[in-house]
C-alpha cells in the first residue's frame, strides 16, 4: 500500500476525532457570506478519485461550496464536462490529451494518483523479454493509456510500434483476442490481465517501471475557474483532509465508504499510489517542472500515435487553487 498507511492508529476515537475536528473547521469558516453557486466535481467510482467522495461523506468540505456528483462512465463524465453540467471533474490524462476541442480543453489543477504497477504488458510463455515483440502481435488500444504503455516499454527496450504489428483493440476485448490466438501480447490493465495471468501469459513490463507517467487528474472547464475560484479550494483542501483520514485509518479495518463499497477501496489501491499534498507541491514546482514534464511527455508520444494533433498546445496547469488550498492546509495542521 501506499507509504502513508505504514502508520497505525488503534484507537477509533482518533479519526473520529480528525473527521469532527475538519467539519468544526469547514462549519466556522461557512459564516462567511457566499457569493457563487455549488462548485459541480464529476467523478467515477475509482480509487484514485474516492478522497473526494469520502470528503463528501464526512463532511470535510465546507458546507455550501462542493457538490459531487458520480457518474457510472467516463464517456458520460466528458460529455458532462463540455456541456456545463459539471464544472470540475477527476479523470485520466489520457482522455483530457484526446478532448476533442482545444480551445475547451480542461485546465490541470492537481494530480490524483499515479498507476504503480496495474497496466501492464504481458506475453505467451516462450516470449521472455519486450526485445522478442519484435515481429509479433499486440493487442492495445491505441488512443488510450494502454497505448502509451506499450509505445513506452517499446522505447526503453530500443524498440518502436514499428517493430510490432498493433492490433487495436479495447481493453475488455484483450483476453478474448488472446484465448483465441489473435495476438501473442497485450497491454491493458484490470481483469483482461488477471486473466491472461490465469492462462499463463508472463508479465514483460509495468507502470512500475515509468512512475509518474500514467495519472489520473483533477481538471476544470477553464470558464468555471474564474466562476468558482473558493469552490475549487475547498474541493482540494477537502482531498487533503480525506487523504490525512485514511492515513491514519487502522490496517485492519475497511476504508470509509463514499462511492465505492467497504474493502474495495484497498483492493483497488494494489498497483496505485494515492498523490499526496506534498507530492503535489513537489510537482507543482517552478524548478523541477514535474508535473509539466509529464503531459509534455504524455503529450508528444500522443501526437506520435496520431491520438493528439499537431499545432496545439499540451494541456494547461493552473497551480492557484491547490496553492491556496495548501496554504490553508498546513495552517489547520500547524506547520
Amino acid at each position: 500500500m501506499f507509504a502513508m498507511m505504514s502508520l497505525r492508529i488503534t484507537s477509533a476515537w482518533l479519526r473520529l476525532g480528525i473527521a469532527i475536528l475538519a467539519s468544526v473547521v469547514a462549519l466556522t469558516a461557512c459564516s462567511e457570506e457566499r457569493s457563487e453557486g455549488y462548485l459541480r466535481i464529476g467523478a467515477n467510482p475509482w480509487a484514485g478519485y474516492e478522497p473526494f467522495f469520502i470528503a463528501d461523506e464526512l463532511n470535510l468540505f465546507r458546507p455550501g461550496y462542493v457538490h459531487m456528483v458520480e457518474t457510472p462512465q467516463a464517456l458520460g463524465l466528458s460529455q458532462a464536462l463540455r456541456n456545463g453540467t459539471i464544472d470540475a471533474a477527476a479523470m485520466t490524462l489520457s482522455r483530457v490529451i484526446r478532448w476533442p476541442d482545444p480551445a475547451s480543453r480542461p485546465v490541470v489543477l492537481m494530480v490524483l494518483d499515479h498507476s504503480n504497477g496495474l497496466d501492464k504488458v504481458m506475453a505467451r510463455p516462450g516470449i521472455q523479454s519486450v526485445a522478442d515483440l519484435r515481429g509479433r502481435r499486440v493487442g492495445a488500444e491505441l488512443d488510450t493509456v494502454n497505448g502509451y504503455v506499450l509505445a513506452r516499454a517499446l522505447e526503453l527496450n530500443g524498440l518502436s510500434l514499428d517493430d510490432v504489428t498493433v492490433v487495436n483493440l479495447e481493453n475488455d476485448e484483450l483476453h478474448d483476442a488472446y484465448v483465441s490466438g489473435d495476438i501473442d501480447a497485450m497491454a491493458g490493465f484490470g481483469r483482461p490481465i488477471a486473466a491472461a495471468r490465469q492462462d499463463g501469459a508472463v508479465e514483460l513490463f509495468s507502470s512500475a517501471e515509468i512512475p509518474g507517467e500514467i495519472i489520473d487528474i483533477f481538471v476544470a472547464r477553464p470558464d468555471s475557474l474564474e466562476e468558482h475560484p473558493m469552490g475549487f479550494e475547498e474541493a482540494i483542501l477537502g482531498w487533503m483532509r480525506a487523504m490525512d483520514t485514511l492515513a491514519t485509518w487502522p490496517e485492519d479495518e475497511d476504508f470509509p465508504s463514499g462511492a465505492l463499497r467497504p474493502g474495495v477501496l484497498r483492493n483497488q489501491l494494489d498497483g496505485v499510489q494515492l498523490s499526496s499534498a506534498a507530492n503535489n507541491l513537489n510537482l507543482m514546482r517552478e524548478d523541477t517542472g514535474g508535473l509539466h514534464q509529464v503531459i509534455e511527455r504524455r503529450w508528444q508520444a500522443a501526437i506520435a500515435r496520431g491520438v493528439a494533433p499537431a499545432g496545439h498546445d499540451a494541456p494547461r496547469i493552473d497551480p492557484r487553487p491547490f496553492m491556496a488550498a495548501y496554504k490553508r492546509y498546513l495552517a489547520e495542521v500547524g506547520r
